[in-house]
């Protein structure tokens, strides 16, 4: 190996710890105004100001090492719809009530969702709630359900428990649920008592719902959020899906997969300034992601740009074994071939 590619090596060893060490996400720590990994093995991370709670006698919250989003540790929310309930409906919740100074915010948590699953008519798996006088209810509600496509995707409610008001969305063009395997829900909501609001709502990075003019606060001008397992019926009746990497942040938090992981890994100092060109859909040199006819820093760019990503589509997202997943063994056969 020359002394070039020896470099490049050592990097990439040093950006790899930096990406699996981080929680997942690419906001940078000044714009994180609270998170939870669960990396304390527990749930300590959410209070004060928050917690778990339960609806039903099945509701309850688990921490386990397998599955992971990031780190050794993440939160399996459980219930049981075949057991008692005075409302009808079991969940497990893990909330965040504390005020915070700002009224605009990302909110952001990783998901694990097994295939056996089967949603009934509505699956609330994430939530913002608002206090009025005499209580709290729901503002923005996004549920799991099946499309006519036979596939599990997340429509959303705005005062999903007011028969008079409730107004529903769905997806025109339909991200999928995936099953077995990490997904992220991030959501920009703007708090206002007025209809001025706004409401959006990214799956892996790809926005789904964009509604403004909404009121999301009720009197009381409080947000609520939380991540949830909450229905009435679903299949089997005894449900676990795990959550993890939960943030709120003052910017986008991102996948960490199209954008810079925090923190800002270091590399190879071939790499140009400038953007790289538009990729084209079949490189033919092996390490070659942008089509350009030579393995370079650019390419280095676009692999470490989808870097975790699961579902690649090919070489110009990284890929450049095949196999879908962006990872170490890409990397060697970019590395093997820089400079061709």
């Amino acid at each position: 190996m020359s002394a070039t590619k020896l470099l490049i090596f050592i990097l990439f060893i040093f950006t790899l710890f930096l990406i699996t060490s981080s929680p997942g996400y690419a906001v940078s720590e000044e714009d994180v105004v609270w998170s939870a990994d669960f990396e304390t093995g527990d749930i300590s991370q959410w209070s004060p100001g928050g917690g778990f709670i339960k609806q039903g006698s099945s509701g309850k919250v688990d921490i386990i090492t397998s599955p992971v989003h990031s780190g050794k540790y993440a939160a399996a929310l459980s219930i049981n719809t075949s057991e008692p309930s005075s409302t009808g409906n079991q969940a497990a919740y893990l909330f965040r009530w504390q005020d915070l100074p700002g009224k605009e915010y990302y909110y952001s948590a990783w998901y694990y969702i097994p295939s056996n699953i089967n949603p009934g008519s509505w699956w609330n798996i994430f939530q913002w709630k608002s206090m009025h006088s005499s209580g709290n209810d729901p503002m923005i509600v996004l549920d799991a359900i099946n499309y006519s496509s036979g596939q599990t995707g997340l429509v959303m409610y705005w005062r999903a428990d007011n028969e008079t008001l409730r107004k529903r969305w769905t997806q025109e063009n339909l991200k999928p649920i995936p099953r077995d395997t990490w997904f992220q829900i991030e959501g920009y909501y703007k708090q206002s008592t007025l209809q001025d609001g706004h409401v959006t709502v990214w799956q892996d990075g790809v926005k789904i719902f964009d509604v403004k003019n909404l009121q999301t606060a009720l009197s009381e001008d409080t947000v609520h959020w939380s991540i949830n397992n909450y229905t009435s019926n679903i299949t089997p009746p005894n449900t676990t899906i795990y959550v993890d990497d939960a943030v709120i942040s003052k910017t986008k938090v991102g996948t960490g997969n199209g954008s810079t992981p925090n923190p800002t890994p270091t590399t190879p100092p071939t790499i140009s300034p400038t953007l790289p060109p538009t990729p084209t859909a079949s490189p033919t040199i092996p390490g070659d992601a942008n089509g350009d006819g030579k393995v370079d820093g650019l390419d280095y760019t676009l692999w470490i740009d989808h870097y975790g990503t699961t579902n690649a589509s090919g070489p110009s997202e990284g890929d450049f074994n095949g196999d879908h997943n962006v990872d170490g063994l890409d990397y060697v056969i970019w590395v093997d071939n820089y400079g061709t």
